[in-house]
């Protein structure tokens, strides 16, 4: 399983404080042996962020993620409960259902533009 990191989620990541980047770490090593263990507490979003899945850092914080294929997986956003609200409002949705998501995207085969993939297999953002 390959997970990307968007640009957004790498911002995040680095704010949080080091207490939470720990377990942050600790539960993206379960995520990578099977995204749907107890312990992630991992459940499908509705409304709005239909097309995203989520999992439990701690009691506070979440990450929202999406499978974009049967082996790629994309971590959009890290952080207290109220990144559901403002990731729906960056991400590309329109209260009318128009436009297209950047998974929607994704997953038709276009490039998505270069800043927003970052690849890593393993390895996190430096925490120090």
């Amino acid at each position: 399983m390959r997970i990307y990191y968007s640009s957004k989620f790498e911002r995040e990541y680095k704010r949080l404080p080091v207490k939470i980047k720990f377990p942050a770490e600790k539960k993206e090593k379960i995520f990578r042996q099977n995204p749907f263990d107890q312990r992630l507490k991992t459940h499908k979003l509705t409304g709005n962020l239909r097309e995203f899945w989520s999992f439990s850092i701690d009691n506070s914080h979440r990450i929202i993620f999406e499978f974009a294929d049967g082996k790629a997986i994309w971590f959009h956003s890290v952080g207290g409960h109220e990144i559901y609200n403002r990731f729906a409002r960056t991400s590309h949705f329109s209260a009318g259902g128009e436009g297209k998501a950047t998974s929607d995207v994704a997953k038709q085969g276009f490039k998505l533009p270069r800043k927003l993939i970052v690849k890593r297999d393993v390895k996190r953002p430096s925490h120090v």
